[in-house]
């Protein structure tokens, strides 16, 4: 019962709140610095301001977003960087680096692109597929896993 708090408005005392619901109260106005407030234990009505951490905002509890796939073993994040670099460099003009990435709509856009212009956007789509591939030549086993992988980075 020590998480019961009282607090005063208009001179008259209300409760009993919770600690966190008193410190959302105090974000969101109700409550200001001068305002008493009194808890079992205390001797007397205090000031808001003067009880430690109250008029902190509370920290939201925001959890990391969830993967969206397995996670990849080490092993399994090399081989996949190594063969999406390669189909990148040698094949990037029709997206496959993109269908062995699982980015099926990038690699449907740039395939597409390639094919529905006859052929005049591939060396475009070449070129990015070539810097794509090298990109992820450059990258560590754990960059590519976290930025392409876990990150679900699209392009570039």
């Amino acid at each position: 019962m020590e998480d019961q708090w009282f607090y005063s408005a208009h001179g008259e005392p209300q409760g009993p709140v919770r600690r966190s619901d008193l410190q959302i109260m105090a974000h969101m106005g109700y409550i200001g610095p001068s305002d008493y407030v009194w808890s079992v234990g205390m001797a007397d009505w205090v000031a808001a301001g003067d009880v430690e951490g109250l008029l902190d905002p509370p920290r939201p509890v925001v959890p990391p977003p969830p993967p969206t796939h397995p996670r990849l073993e080490e092993g399994e994040v090399f081989h996949r960087r190594i063969i999406a670099s390669l189909c990148g460099v040698l094949f990037g003009g029709l997206g496959v680096h993109k269908f062995v990435m699982g980015k099926r709509r990038q690699g449907i856009t740039m395939l597409l692109a390639s094919l529905l212009t006859f052929f005049v956007l591939f060396p475009v789509m070449w070129i990015i597929g070539l810097i794509e591939g090298i990109i992820y030549l450059s990258k560590t086993d754990a960059e590519f896993a976290r930025e392409y992988i876990d990150g679900n980075r699209g392009w570039f």
